[in-house]
């Protein structure tokens, strides 16, 4: 099928070592019966061959486009292909993922289209079925985060989701394991309206490779590095709006989370005191997150919010130590 000067969708994967996978990631995208959109697949220095697969494809239909380079992660090869989208929409999809729903973009664009929603989300995680729907449907992006929040159903995810194009300007992607955590909060908050579509068009696979699942140390320590930064960038940015403390309980809740991964991390996980030493720098330097740990309902975290104040670092991570193997 020949490419369109200005497609209404682009869609985005990145590709790294998934030879396997990217057929039926692929397939799915080219099954929509939604047909305006291009698709990138960029290249990120895969050494299978993917690469071939990918200009393979391309050859074949106009709308796909492949970008080659030096391999630099994911949250790299995402930004290259939203430098070099054209579509008025943008949406991800990993490429050891699939389309489920034959109807799944068009559907997203149907809504966004009808709410001029800056964002459309759909079900990830199969949460909502006919007796269970959202009570929210459009509004603005901080009352929808709360809400899925609150609700403990909030992935940080930006797949299965559309994108005005303009949500990215000035707004990419940072090289963290878990760069969604850290994009994603703030992104909702920017968006003036999110629309929520309960239905399931995407379909999650987690490879034994995923380096969110790779149980090394050194994995550990980058995880729980990201975490610990993620959170004091999060928060930090979130102290400078103007949302009420109401919000913020149920907000910070959902970030500390992710400090306080870190703090069992370095507690229980490392063993090297180099490794130990670079996460306890970055633990440190947004500590003062832990104040907000008193929004929890527990004993548990209010008492380690005590002893942050009164005790310090040290002590909060020997607390983990002994009471969280």
């Amino acid at each position: 099928m020949e490419k369109s000067s200005s497609p209404k969708v682009t869609i985005i994967t990145a590709v790294f070592n998934k030879e396997e996978l990217i057929h039926k990631c692929v397939a799915s995208v080219l099954s929509q019966n939604f047909i305006d959109f291009e698709l990138i697949l960029v290249d990120d220095g895969s050494p299978d061959n993917c690469p071939e697969i990918c200009d393979d494809y391309a050859k074949k239909d106009g709308r796909i486009k492949v970008i080659h380079r030096e391999n630099g992660g994911h949250s790299a090869a995402r930004n290259t292909g939203i430098l070099n989208a054209i579509g008025e929409y943008i949406t991800i999809l990993d490429a050891d993922d699939y389309l489920c729903d034959n109807d799944g973009i068009g559907e997203m664009v149907r809504v966004a289209e009808l709410y001029n929603s800056d964002i459309v989300i759909t079900d990830f995680l199969e949460v909502w079925d006919e007796e269970n729907q959202p009570p929210i449907l459009t509004s603005t992006g901080i009352k929808v985060l709360e809400y899925l929040i609150d609700e403990d159903i909030y992935h940080p995810t930006p797949c299965s989701r559309l994108f005005k194009k303009e949500i990215f300007d000035n707004n990419l992607f940072k090289k963290l394991i878990c760069d969604d955590e850290e994009w994603t909060p703030k992104t909702f908050f920017r968006a003036e309206k999110v629309s929520i579509h309960p239905k399931h068009i995407y379909l999650r696979t987690t490879p034994e490779d995923s380096v969110t699942r790779i149980d090394t140390e050194q994995n550990h320590f980058r995880k729980a590095f990201d975490k610990a930064f993620t959170t004091g960038e999060v928060i930090n940015f979130f102290e400078e709006t103007t949302i009420s403390t109401l919000q913020k309980r149920v907000l910070y809740k959902r970030f500390i989370s992710l400090y306080l991964s870190s703090l069992h991390i370095y507690a229980n996980k490392l063993t090297s005191n180099q490794l130990k030493s670079e996460l306890f720098v970055v633990l440190n330097e947004n500590k003062h997150v832990l104040k907000y740990s008193k929004f929890y309902d527990s004993s548990r975290h209010h008492l380690i919010a005590w002893l942050m104040r009164y005790f310090g670092l040290k002590a909060v991570l020997l607390f983990f130590k002994i009471f969280t193997r």
